[in-house]
């Protein structure tokens, strides 16, 4: 009679290592079941783990997957790692004085800022760059008004219409010049200035200056 020993192998439903016999030998079988080994390994129920250490494993494992999910989000790029300050383009300050755009910005900045000789000068500086410049015109014309110098403001805002004669905003700022320099002026300008007026309502006011009349006064620094 044979017995499964560590190591052996089945072939064809048969042990190797155990002789071949016809019959089974149940009594035999019998006393290997007997045996202490296979009752105890059979009747041994697992332990149980305590309470306590269970709920450990359970946040110890809970802890290591929150790391590792962090960890794979990381590496994918979805957290950056530093806020890297962009770098300032240089600037070309020989450009800057000839930008007309840049003068018309600095102007209406200053203005904002309550800097209205400053920002008369830097719309000047733009129209010194472009003589077309609509923008630079009106801006000046408006902050000219707004520094109480009438006759340059109206000078201003008609070449503005001359390049802009459909230009709603530049007639108001004409119109209201207008109001305000008739109200100081005297004698043959204060006349001109009512005519000039009543050729703005009246829409001729730029045929008037395209046929060559001079604008009241050219505004200055």
């Amino acid at each position: 009679m044979g017995f499964y020993m560590p190591g052996t192998r089945f072939r064809e439903g048969f042990l190797i290592g155990i002789p071949r016999i016809g019959r089974l030998d149940l009594a035999g079988l019998r006393r290997v079941l007997s045996c202490s080994i296979l009752p105890q390994f059979m009747s041994t129920q697992p332990e149980e783990l305590p309470v306590k250490r269970k709920r450990v494993d359970i946040l110890m494992a809970c802890a290591l997957l929150t790391i590792l999910i962090l960890y794979f989000v990381w590496k994918s790029g979805a957290f950056p790692s530093a806020q890297k300050p962009a770098v300032p383009a240089e600037l070309n300050h020989k450009v800057l004085i000839q930008d007309e755009n840049f003068h018309i910005y600095q102007g209406m900045a200053y203005a904002d800022a309550g800097l209205l000789d400053q920002a008369i000068f830097e719309e000047m500086e733009a129209y010194r760059i472009n003589s077309r410049s609509f923008p630079a015109l009106n801006n000046v014309g408006f902050y000219l008004f707004k520094a109480g110098r009438y006759l340059e403001s109206a000078g201003a805002l008609e070449q503005a219409l001359k390049l802009q004669p459909a230009s709603e905003l530049v007639r108001n700022n004409l119109r209201n010049t207008y109001e305000r320099a008739i109200q100081i002026a005297t004698g043959s300008q204060k006349e001109d200035l009512v005519q000039r007026k009543e050729k703005l309502e009246a829409g001729n006011l730029v045929d008037f200056l395209l046929q060559g009349g001079q604008a009241v006064a050219s505004p200055k620094k």
